[in-house]
């Protein structure tokens, strides 16, 4: 059985060095790869945090996010030290991205095994033009409740990838089956 953490943040730009979380979504679920078990969501944690640099233009138009909405948000670094210490693994879309902002604040998120929605799945091999969430949602009659905010999106990406390609294979055991050998071969 392995606990993985589903995340996403929002972030005041696109450069982990330079920019900052504003916000972070993770939800908890357990599966068994050998009954192909995904469980429903055990655990939520949702975060905003007032950064120290200021939110780019183009994050704060994307995710709508600014520094008055900000002002004095902390994020429970207490249970997200935990959660990334028991983790077995966490599932992103464009897993690089979020991963590369996490490390930032969570060095141990490092060394886990990390899915990704994005490269993990033959998204063109299905027919999709893009693999961008938010057109995957759109063609999926996924509509979440406020694109581009980290618990609408990750909660939508855990409907997304419930859903089966042409080979009656859901998305997540398909991103399952491509990334957890890799991190058997090292």
């Amino acid at each position: 059985m392995y606990r993985l953490w589903w995340v996403d943040v929002e972030t005041t730009g696109l450069d982990p060095l330079h920019d900052e979380i504003v916000e972070i979504a993770l939800i908890l679920t357990e599966c068994d790869p050998m009954r192909k078990w995904l469980s429903p969501v055990l655990q939520k944690y949702v975060g905003l945090r007032e950064p120290l640099c200021p939110i780019s233009p183009e994050a704060s138009k994307i995710n709508g996010l600014t520094l008055q909405n900000l002002q004095g948000k902390q994020l429970n670094m207490e249970l997200l030290k935990r959660i990334a210490h028991e983790a077995d693994g966490f599932v992103a879309h464009n897993a690089s991205f979020d991963k590369g902002f996490l490390e930032m604040i969570l060095p141990d998120v490092r060394n886990k095994m990390w899915f990704c929605s994005l490269s993990g799945i033959e998204w063109k091999k299905w027919g999709f033009s893009s693999a961008s969430l938010q057109a995957l949602l759109r063609a999926h009659h996924i509509f979440p409740t406020r694109a581009h905010r980290a618990e609408s999106d990750i909660q939508s990406l855990l409907l997304l990838l419930q859903e089966r390609n042409p080979l009656d294979k859901t998305y997540f055991w398909e991103m399952w089956d491509s990334t957890y050998h890799r991190y058997l071969s090292k």
